[in-house]
């Protein structure tokens, strides 16, 4: 799957950079609620959605624009690098795969799992190739 694949390269690029090796990078897939208690930053990659059109009448590519979603969880400890820091990274490391725009929402405080958190969506653009029989090219966004 043509999100799968655009996860995958931010993983990897993050995993290849050293300031990740203290933080647990992963795909998170599906994105679920489980409340549970971290020892140092978690940083999750996921589709955010994907809005696609034919290129042309007949053509088998679609023109899109998709996002990628990043959310980051950092510890409550007092011994962990800010999120701001963190997300400031991340997009520092994303501008090398060209995203079109980018939001970044408020840091807030999840006191269920003693941690501060907050969400990155980048969204990029291209021709992708037709993967099943889905006439429309369009998908759901998860926000």
């Amino acid at each position: 799957m043509y999100l799968a694949d655009e996860v995958e390269k931010y993983i990897a690029m993050m995993k290849s950079k050293d300031y990740y090796s203290d933080k647990y990078v992963i795909a998170a897939y599906p994105y679920v609620y489980s409340p549970t208690r971290l020892d140092r930053p978690l940083i999750t990659v996921s589709p955010c959605g994907i809005d696609a059109n034919r290129a042309g009448i007949g053509a088998d590519e679609f023109f899109a624009k998709y996002k990628i979603r990043i959310d980051v969880f950092v510890p409550q400890n007092g011994t962990s690098p800010c999120v701001s820091d963190i997300i400031g990274t991340i997009l520092d490391d994303a501008a090398e795969f060209y995203p079109l725009a980018y939001s970044v929402s408020e840091i807030t405080a999840d006191d269920s799992i003693s941690c501060f958190t907050a969400c990155v969506k980048l969204t990029h653009s291209g021709l992708i190739q037709q993967e099943d029989n889905n006439e429309s090219g369009r998908t759901e966004n998860r926000d």
